[in-house]
């Protein structure tokens, strides 16, 4: 049987994400103590703002980079100075307490849009907030708990993405038009529970996203002819805990390779950016991490040229080289 030893080169030739990016995020549930550490996996990238939800109000917020917690409701606390670097959020309390926080990072300096309603208060299965405004764009949070001390599970409401859910549960999403929105979410069962919701502007914005058309691409045999007509060359961006898309590539009949890729400078960590490359029909993947001031020298393409060897004895491997 033949095996495919691929090897790609991957060339710089002559070089918006969203403002309301979700970078990383965690949760503990945690037995009683009196100071908690909640450390972020990955460095912080600024700018950057940090939410954290904590169910006791009276906790005393900071993080080993010095940065400036402010409490914006009885369970939601945030940070807008948020600087470069590993980072572990501290909660600090009078005496023992059983805390169950959730925490995360987004990218851009994100900052009030409005006002955030009163803690929403209730009994049953679904937990509603009472509404806020928010404009196209903004990024809306819900985040609240139950009164028990349990982690009883919920499930996002529409348009949310789930960030957290230890109790304290934390969600997300991003308004596509103006007007009233309203947080819920749906427990396991039923509980007693508060809730509220709040949607935040974009001051200070991530650095864009850097885009490269492809140019004199292929993918090609060692013989010279074309892998296969259509095959889709795919690349993903490791964010800190997932990949993401980062581009498509289409192979026409000749092997020439056409598409654009799309670099994050948001998900670099240690000034290196991780790829995933990835072929329709061969099931193996690579990652391979480059340094992301390669890809911010002022270039204007990228030149990807895959030659794949059709007799190898040895199981398929794939380099990526890139070169300034």
């Amino acid at each position: 049987m033949k095996k495919f030893f691929l090897v790609v080169l991957f060339l710089m030739c002559a070089f918006s994400a969203k403002a309301q990016t979700f970078v990383q995020g965690g949760q503990q549930s945690l037995a009683q103590q009196t100071v908690f550490s909640l450390p972020f996996k990955n460095p912080n990238t600024a700018p950057c703002t940090l939410f954290a939800t904590i169910r006791n109000p009276n906790a005393v917020v900071t993080d080993s980079n010095a940065n400036t917690w402010v409490k914006l409701s009885n369970e939601l606390w945030q940070t807008t100075t948020c600087v470069s670097g590993a980072n572990t959020i501290f909660l600090t309390f009078s005496g023992p307490n059983y805390e169950q926080p959730v925490w995360a990072e987004y990218a851009g300096v994100l900052v009030l849009d409005g006002s955030i309603p009163a803690l929403s208060e209730g009994t049953g299965l679904l937990a509603s907030s009472l509404t806020t405004q928010a404009n196209a764009g903004d990024l809306v949070l819900g985040w609240g708990s139950n009164a028990n001390s349990n982690n009883d599970a919920v499930t996002a409401g529409p348009g949310f993405t789930l960030r957290g859910d230890v109790n304290e549960y934390l969600q997300d999403m991003v308004a596509n038009t103006t007007g009233p929105v309203q947080s819920t979410v749906t427990y396991a069962t039923a509980d007693t529970w508060v809730t509220s919701v709040a949607a935040f502007k974009i001051s200070v914005p991530p650095p864009p996203p850097l885009n490269f058309p492809l140019a004199n691409s292929s993918f090609l045999f060692d013989d010279g002819t074309p892998v296969a007509p259509g095959l889709a060359v795919s690349m993903n961006q490791w964010n800190g805990s997932a990949w993401v898309g980062a581009g498509t590539i289409q192979s026409d009949s000749s092997g020439n390779l056409t598409g654009t890729l799309s670099v994050n400078p948001v998900f670099a960590t240690g000034g290196m950016v991780t790829f995933q490359f990835g072929f329709n029909g061969i099931g193996d993947f690579t990652t391979q991490a480059l340094p992301l001031s390669e890809f911010q020298q002022g270039s204007t393409g990228i030149s990807l040229q895959v030659v794949v060897f059709k007799a190898a004895v040895v199981p398929k491997s794939v380099s990526v080289g890139l070169l300034p």
